[in-house]
């Protein structure tokens, strides 16, 4: 029994546990690269950092080499739930700033970098959950959205999905970190992970 509790413990750290990642980024009707995106998390104390860093790659560093998104959340877990503090997004085309969001959100809330994490955080501490509702801040609004556990071929993946256009799938076997998010005009896959 110790055993078993030491385990479930020690398993449900490595969900948020500090890491980096890589994702291919392709276009959603295409299927052209487009980007790679590296992301990165960190703990100090009680606080979580996250950051994301997209540049051109594949075809779309010829069309679209100035482009760049950079990214960075701060948030907690609250009584089991992430909960967002603070969220920036810097889109840029060359010098040309295409959005710009530097928030602060008073309510539990989750921003757009940090809803996986959330996923990852709910599905570790328990794989069996079939509804998420979360308030998710994009920068301009917040919105509350539903998600539910869709059935996946595949029994190490975790299917996520929204009645809107996203899609995402969960790994068992890499602590519910997600390795493909299908949204509305991309496509997340995942390259590589280190947890450190």
């Amino acid at each position: 029994m110790r055993f078993l509790l030491l385990f479930l413990l020690s398993s449900s750290a490595l969900a948020l546990k500090p890491h980096t990642v890589i994702y291919t980024v392709f276009h959603t009707s295409t299927g052209v690269e487009v980007a790679t995106e590296q992301r990165i998390l960190n703990k100090e104390n009680e606080t979580y950092h996250y950051s994301a860093t997209a540049r051109p790659s594949g075809l779309g560093a010829l069309f679209a080499s100035g482009y760049k998104i950079d990214a960075k959340s701060s948030f907690i877990i609250n009584k089991s739930v992430l909960e967002s503090v603070h969220f920036q997004y810097l889109e840029r085309d060359d010098d040309k700033v295409k959005k710009d969001y530097d928030i602060y959100p008073e309510d539990p809330q989750i921003d757009e970098l940090g809803l996986f994490l959330a996923f990852t955080n709910a599905l570790e501490r328990n794989p069996n959950q079939t509804d998420f509702y979360f308030t998710v801040h994009n920068g301009e609004k917040a919105e509350k959205n539903h998600y539910q556990q869709a059935s996946s071929d595949n029994k190490n993946l975790i299917k996520i999905a929204d009645s809107k256009h996203m899609e995402a799938y969960f790994a068992k076997d890499k602590h519910y970190l997600p390795v493909l998010v299908k949204l509305k005009n991309i496509i997340y896959k995942l390259k590589s992970v280190q947890f450190q």
